[in-house]
């Protein structure tokens, strides 16, 4: 399987827009007099407000920043999880920049679609209390899921394993600044580990070796 062609396009103003709500809900969320833990309400009418301090037009309540805030982190989320299967290959001279590379070409190889909030997760993965909250919501789904779940959902899958994507695709041009940009380190981005399952493991395991045999043709 193919990765998508790398698109040019981009939307500045939908970047602004999640940025800044990024911005508010980290300077809300690490307010020592306000955090994460009140009372929801007030704690989204707070976030909503230094949102429209950056971006005043057009109003918006409180629920729909909320609920744009939880679309955002459905893609956010989802990148956080490839990072963390890109870090488990565990190279020793990867550094994160080539993390977040091969984190950028798992997602593009397993959804067909470029991560397009790469700036919104550089900010996010350096606050402490979005890796709490990240960290809430997993358990939460990994709760529902398994008092959900059926007999028959034990069974091992078969569906076949994807084939490794291509080293040589090139990320997608608006993220390489983002990358550039990146300021952790590969220990960071291990925190909050989950495992890995047996068929990304069989793909991590496949990309590490196509990584490793192009780092020699070029040595």
């Amino acid at each position: 399987m193919n990765l998508l062609p790398v698109s040019s396009k981009h939307d500045p103003g939908a970047s602004l827009v999640h940025y800044e709500l990024c911005q508010a809900w980290i300077q809300i969320s690490e307010d020592p007099a306000v955090g994460t833990h009140q009372d929801g309400h007030t704690f989204w009418q707070r976030v909503t407000t230094a949102y429209h301090e950056a971006i005043p037009t057009p109003i918006q309540p409180f629920d729909s920043t909320k609920k744009q805030w939880g679309i955002l982190q459905c893609w956010i989320n989802k990148f956080h999880g490839y990072v963390h299967q890109a870090e488990l290959m565990n190279q020793s001279d990867q550094s994160a920049k080539d993390c977040l590379n091969r984190a950028l070409r798992l997602y593009s190889h397993d959804l067909q679609t470029h991560f397009k909030h790469l700036h919104c997760y550089n900010m996010l993965f350096k606050c402490p209390k979005w890796n709490l909250y990240t960290h809430d919501m997993q358990k939460q789904v990994a709760s529902k899921k398994k008092g959900s779940r059926s007999p028959s959902e034990e069974a091992p899958s078969t569906t076949p394993a994807l084939t490794a994507p291509n080293e040589s695709t090139p990320v997608p041009s608006n993220a390489v600044d983002s990358v550039l940009d990146f300021e952790g380190t590969p220990e960071e981005v291990t925190k909050l580990k989950r495992p890995m399952g047996k068929k990304k493991a069989k793909l991590a395991h496949q990309l590490a070796l196509k990584d490793s045999a192009w780092k020699e043709n070029f040595a």
